[in-house]
Order: structure tokens, then sequence, then C-alpha cells
């Protein structure tokens, strides 16, 4: 029996908007380590994950469950 659930999605919008905020503080840092393409495609899919997230095109759930008796 499903006893409570939670969209984790804030969450999710949250930790990607920081990731993508600290690669970019370190963009040199990454295309020198790496490529520009290579920082480019994990910019698009941090921007584009927390974009799809916000708009609610993608979600993850949490459910707290308890067994039926």
């Amino acid at each position: 029996q499903v006893v409570e659930t939670q969209s984790l999605a804030p969450h999710y919008v949250r930790t990607l908007d920081m990731w993508a905020a600290n690669l970019e503080s370190r963009r040199q840092e990454a295309i020198e380590l790496t490529s520009l393409e290579v920082y480019d495609r994990y910019m698009y899919y941090l921007t584009g994950c927390s974009r799809y997230f916000a708009s609610g095109h993608i979600d993850v759930w949490w459910f707290l469950m308890e067994p039926s008796l």
C-alpha cells in the first residue's frame, strides 16, 4: 500500500543547476582537460535536463510503501 509520495523534480532541478554553474565557473579548465565539444555536451545535458524537470516533462518520484495486511 502506498503511504506517501513525493516528486523529486525540485531537488533534481537544484542539483543540475548547481552542477552546471560549477562546470561553467571552471569552463576553461574543463575544456583544457577534455575539449570544447565535451564541455558543450555536458552543459547541454545539465541545462536541458534541468529545464525538462522544471517544466514537468520528466520527473522522478519517491514512494513510501507499507505491506498490506
